[in-house]
């Protein structure tokens, strides 16, 4: 679909015949319909099958387009970090490959695998407003843990407050989920108290540190 392979309105094959295609089992990809169905992707029905949406909320590629840049200014837009800012990993995995091979670590299986205590104590140092009990996750990267918050709290057609300016990547992935946009104005310091009030119901508080701190009372 994002390569325009299947056209808004094109039929996808039936669960049967892609499984026996892809030699698969039908459960796999009615499973995979089933997602494509929740990001609103595709729909179903009944005796016409499943088709892709007339209007498909697939990404159009907006962290992808090229925008010139001033002189002096960074792209900070990929999301990239800096490589010049990166720990080396050469040396960890010249010592884990050793240990390895001198039969001193034993590899590690899925079901092994759990938080780092390392880790954890960091985190904690680093984030010492969140209660000592609080459990913790792992991403790869913001993006992926913004699609991880986005699948387990909401739902295709949801609204969602968008920084403005924001990340182009994250209106893709808002894109991608079926999600409706919202444009919330932000400044140096976050949302704007403009951005922030027209946006919450009056008594109901934003999901946003910063846009409570812009709509709290000053202090008397």
């Amino acid at each position: 679909m994002r390569g325009g392979g299947l056209a808004p309105g094109d039929a996808l094959p039936s669960v049967r015949s892609l499984a026996t295609e892809l030699s698969v089992s039908p459960a796999t990809v009615a499973a995979a319909y089933q997602r494509l169905r929740d990001r609103g992707i595709v729909v179903t029905a009944g005796r016409n099958g499943t088709r892709v949406r007339p209007v498909t909320p697939i990404a159009t590629g907006r962290a992808r387009r090229a925008v010139p840049l001033p002189a002096g200014v960074r792209d900070l837009s990929d999301g990239e970090p800096d490589p010049a800012l990166l720990p080396g990993l050469a040396p960890v995995l010249h010592a884990v490959a050793a240990e390895l091979a001198a039969g001193e670590a034993a590899p590690l299986r899925y079901a092994d695998g759990g938080p780092l205590p390392e880790l954890l104590t960091h985190a904690r140092t680093r984030l010492p407003e969140l209660p000592g009990d609080a459990a913790y996750s792992l991403v790869s990267g913001a993006l992926d843990g913004l699609d991880r918050l986005l699948e387990a709290r909401l739902r295709p057609g949801d609204r969602v407050a968008v920084e403005d300016p924001g990340w182009a990547a994250l209106l893709d992935l808002v894109a991608a989920r079926g999600l409706v946009p919202v444009s919330m104005p932000v400044d140096d310091e976050g949302p704007t108290e403009q951005g922030c009030a027209p946006r919450w119901p009056p008594g109901r508080a934003p999901p946003s540190s910063r846009c409570a701190r812009r709509t709290r009372p000053a202090p008397r």
